[in-house]
């Protein structure tokens, strides 16, 4: 352990943290299959580093509260064992690997978790920034000609690991009719999650927003995704910084002058309003979309729905089974009874879905619990983590992700023994 003596060394901590950041962007398959019977490099480089981590730091996994964790889901796993149709052991693994990794960078790290994040979403983001105005002036393909890994999704033509780029197609109604930037991650509403959330960390560390030139990076990263979500999180974040934290009174005057005309403003962007006015009917989503469901299921095609149709989808899974959960996505009433070929993004509910009521309750005391310990941390207000991570949670799902585990369970598995990584890492 002598070899960690300072904050700017390389070490191996520090790669393992940028690898399991590559893995929550989820930009590639590769970073995004952990399956090792499909991918054994990809889930190898997650999960051999986290098994050395926790022998080097001493981090028991079969004591204390991260034992009652798995004991609780292992309970949970032999319930739907007995009682699912279509039992798949791999999701259960998949689950397990997650939160794993997640515990030891939790207990890695610590406190210095929410900098390193800030710290690699601001260096990636400058990069992204780069390619992403080199992109508007060379055009998308010649950008993408330069990509060596498979992106995850058909949102992104080519991916370079730490910059996706998008289709062709993506151009029209958007900001100032640019291409959109989807950063590091398979698509830009995702990039601008983690922008988001490291705008927040970045806040509350430096109290300014003058002068403070990562805040600036981030910022313009924000705006060069043109994401709703990303925009709406922004929003929030100011009205959060200079209204809800204590600020002064004629600053929160001043800002309420300045940020409601922003909203409006921003609302009123071709490419908000659509998306606003395409999320609005959820409830009419399988009948109006029936005879699109039956092309799908013939043709073998699948098709990620909206956020609000996608919680409307997690709901209908909910009320099918709020006992213990679908489990499985093959146990879901989604997929039983409406299309196998339908792919919700939205993890807003999921973890009562998937999880069923105490499971799902229990998750959200501990996001409570650890947002109240980071507002004491932190001296903060409004429980402001939890509120962040709901909203960023109606487009994407990020309860499984080893990187968010580490973030949003810090209230409850952060061990309290210092590790001698944590020690050296705040000293210097």
């Amino acid at each position: 352990m002598n070899n960690i003596k300072n904050g700017s060394k390389i070490t191996l901590e520090k790669v393992y943290f940028f690898i399991v950041f590559l893995y929550a962007a989820r930009a590639t398959i590769f970073t995004t299959v952990i399956d090792f019977r499909l991918n054994p490099i990809g889930f190898a480089l997650l999960f051999l580093p986290a098994i050395y981590l926790c022998q080097k730091y001493k981090l028991a996994i079969s004591k204390g509260k991260i034992a009652v964790v798995f004991a609780i889901l292992t309970a949970w796993m032999a319930i739907h064992f007995l009682i699912d149709v279509k039992f798949d052991i791999f999701t259960y693994y998949v689950i397990y690997v997650q939160l794993f990794v997640g515990y030891v960078v939790l207990n890695v790290f610590k406190d210095k978790i929410f900098l390193y994040y800030e710290n690699i979403t601001v260096a990636l983001s400058f990069v992204a920034l780069l390619l992403w105005s080199i992109m508007q002036v060379v055009g998308v393909p010649a950008v993408a000609s330069l990509g060596f890994m498979q992106p995850s999704s058909s949102i992104s033509s080519a991916s370079l690991l730490i910059f996706n780029t998008p289709q062709i197609s993506d151009y029209d109604g958007y900001l100032l009719g640019l291409t959109r930037n989807c950063g590091f991650a398979w698509e830009p509403g995702l990039f601008a999650c983690f922008l988001a959330l490291a705008i927040y960390f970045n806040l509350i560390r430096t109290h300014k927003i003058i002068g403070n030139k990562n805040l600036y990076v981030l910022i313009a990263a924000m705006i060069s995704t043109s994401s709703t979500t990303g925009y709406f999180l922004l929003f929030i974040l100011m009205v959060n910084y200079y209204i809800f934290q204590g600020a002064k009174s004629h600053y929160k005057i001043l800002a309420l002058i300045f940020l409601i005309p922003v909203a409006i403003w921003g609302s009123h962007l071709p490419f908000m309003g659509d998306k606003i006015k395409q999320t609005s009917s959820a409830e009419n989503f399988i009948s109006e979309n029936s005879t699109h469901l039956n092309y799908l299921d013939n043709e073998g095609y699948s098709m990620t729905v909206q956020r609000f149709e996608g919680i409307y989808l997690e709901f209908l899974n909910f009320k099918d089974a709020p006992v213990f959960g679908y489990g499985s996505k093959g146990n879901s009433y989604m997929n039983t009874q409406i299309s196998p070929h339908l792919v919700v993004s939205s993890g807003v509910i999921t973890a009562f879905s998937q999880f069923g009521l105490i499971i799902g309750i229990l998750i959200t005391l501990v996001y409570i619990k650890s947002a109240k310990k980071f507002d004491e941390r932190y001296n903060q207000k409004y429980l402001m983590l939890f509120v962040i991570y709901i909203f960023m949670s109606i487009s994407y799902n990020f309860n499984l992700i080893a990187l968010f585990i580490a973030i949003m369970w810090s209230g409850f598995l952060l061990d309290k023994r210092q590790t001698l990584y944590s020690l050296n890492i705040v000293k210097s």
